[in-house]
Order: C-alpha cells, then structure tokens, then sequence
C-alpha cells in the first residue's frame, strides 16, 4: 500500500486562517491518480476546514431537505476511488459553515 503524507501539502494551507480545504482536495486528487491502494495519513493535531473552498454536489441525504436544497458542500468528498484509507492518527478535524463532513460516492 502507498501512503501519502498530508504535511508534504502544507504550503496549501490558508496561513491566515488555517483553512485545509485546498490541501486536502490536493492530496486527494493526487491519491486517485495514483489509481492504486493509499493511506492518507494526518499527524496528530487539529485540522480547520472552511466551505468556501470545499466542492459541491447535488446531494441527496437522509434528514436534510434535500429537495428544496439539493447542493451540499463537502468537507473530505472521496469520490471513484477504491483503497483509500485515511489515517487521521488521533486528528481532530474542525469543520466550519454548513457542510457535510465526510461523503464517499
């Protein structure tokens, strides 16, 4: 299995206000590029993501009114992608505005 290091993506993250959206859609892209079984892995710590730079996608969820609002934005969107593991070693992820934390598609 390959692995990615999430710190070799620090230089896209926001130095103001710590947003890693950028980072993490990087590191993302570049796993399913690889086409192969990876871990993305965190260091220990606190990771801030903001929605201003997450993607959106019509979305459709339990609990939510999906219909009158089918876009959603969301945080860490693994989409066609197979092997991923995410290793968040005892991370604390923070997610900030109305989004969806997690969606696998």
């Amino acid at each position: 299995m390959d692995t990615v290091k999430f710190s070799d993506y620090k230089n896209l993250i926001d130095k103001n206000s710590g947003d890693c959206a950028k980072a993490i859609i990087k590191a993302l892209d570049d796993i399913r590029e690889k086409n192969t079984e990876c871990a993305l892995i965190f260091e220990e710590g606190e990771y801030h993501i903001y929605k201003d730079f997450c993607p959106v996608r019509e979305w459709h969820t339990s609990n939510t009114d999906s219909t009158e609002y089918p876009k959603k934005t969301i945080g860490f969107l693994i989409e066609n992608q197979n092997g991923l593991t995410i290793d968040g070693n005892n991370c604390k992820f923070v997610f900030h505005g109305d989004m969806t934390a997690f969606s696998v598609a």
